[in-house]
């Protein structure tokens, strides 16, 4: 049990870590994240939090993978 919890509490860490990266990305390139409309650059903005999202799980899974290499990554 503490083996799955830690498991999902650094899939979340990275998860946050990594949208909060796109949100940053974003605001650097002067888009809105939450518009009041819909717009381009809203659209691309948040493609852009949920692609980070993405890339920073994908980042703490490899890490982990690789500090405790017996761990098995949840499917």
């Amino acid at each position: 049990m503490f083996k799955f919890l830690t498991d999902v509490a650094i899939d979340v860490a990275g998860f946050f870590a990594g949208t909060a990266m796109g949100i940053i990305l974003a605001l650097a390139f002067d888009l809105q994240v939450f518009p009041d409309g819909e717009e381009a650059g809203s659209l691309i903005a948040i493609i852009m939090v949920g692609l980070f999202g993405g890339f920073g799980l994908q980042a703490a899974r490899v890490w982990r993978h690789k500090k405790w290499p017996d761990a098995q990554t949840p499917q």
